[in-house]
């Protein structure tokens, strides 16, 4: 999702600040109990990263949170 209208290099970068962001790990956990602002600051390089920033933590194949 954050290679949409990227340049490769940046989204490298943008999941490395992003896996550092969130202890280390990108795992479906770890995304769900971030906060916006963190996910937010971390991929603020890519491309439509405001759109991003909410669509990061509920992919697809998320269950609701309930």
């Amino acid at each position: 999702m954050l290679s949409s209208q990227t340049k490769d290099e940046v989204t490298d970068a943008a999941v490395d600040k992003l896996r550092a962001a969130l202890g280390g790990t990108l795992s479906l956990d770890a995304l769900l109990s971030a906060e916006e602002q963190v996910i937010a600051d971390a991929i603020s390089k890519v491309g439509f990263w405001r759109r991003k920033t909410q669509f990061v933590p509920t992919p697809p194949f998320c269950p609701p949170q309930k």
